[in-house]
């Protein structure tokens, strides 16, 4: 229905901007109870105090990156996030916790790991470690992530592939 009257809108993009903003900030709240959940349940927990990092940044594609921070408050976050909506940036504010899922990439070699390697900025050791079970859930995933990625590669699939684009970098 929004297709067939898309051009008969007044101000169709404006309408479309104020969408993307307001799904743009669910998912940062969303992002934020997560957090709480994962914190509570001890799934990433901080390994210790003595390392920290201030931040992360993960290149995704040429200009859109997600930056993982240290925060003092979920307020830091939010703001940084509408700061970077409103200046048109691609970029992605999270919490550093949240870097522990794409740092589990990083613990199995492969394709996976050569490219989320070279897209990282991570300087120092990192500080958080994974419940047993979810580490091995995450491990098999990506095993399994690695066995498409190589079947894509065989097949020669070079464009269409939304979830494994990100890591297949050979053209």
């Amino acid at each position: 229905m929004l297709r067939s009257r898309w051009f008969r809108r007044k101000k169709n993009f404006l309408y479309l901007k104020k969408i993307l903003f307001k799904t743009y900030f669910h998912i940062i709240y969303q992002l934020l109870n997560y957090k709480d959940y994962i914190e509570k349940n001890k799934i990433f927990f901080p390994k210790s105090q003595d390392v920290k990092n201030n931040q992360i940044v993960l290149r995704i594609f040429k200009n859109s990156k997600i930056v993982f921070n240290e925060l003092n408050n979920e307020d830091d976050l939010i703001k940084k996030n509408f700061l970077a909506f409103s200046k048109k940036k691609i970029l992605v504010y999270m919490p550093m916790i949240f870097f522990t899922h794409y740092n589990s990439f990083l613990s199995i070699n492969g394709k996976i790991k050569k490219s989320l390697s070279a897209k990282i900025n991570k300087k120092k050791g990192f500080n958080f470690g994974i419940k047993s079970d979810y580490k091995k859930a995450l491990q098999y995933k990506i095993g399994l992530m690695e066995k498409n990625l190589k079947f894509l590669n065989d097949n020669n699939f070079k464009n269409g592939l939304i979830r494994y684009g990100f890591y297949n970098d050979e053209k």
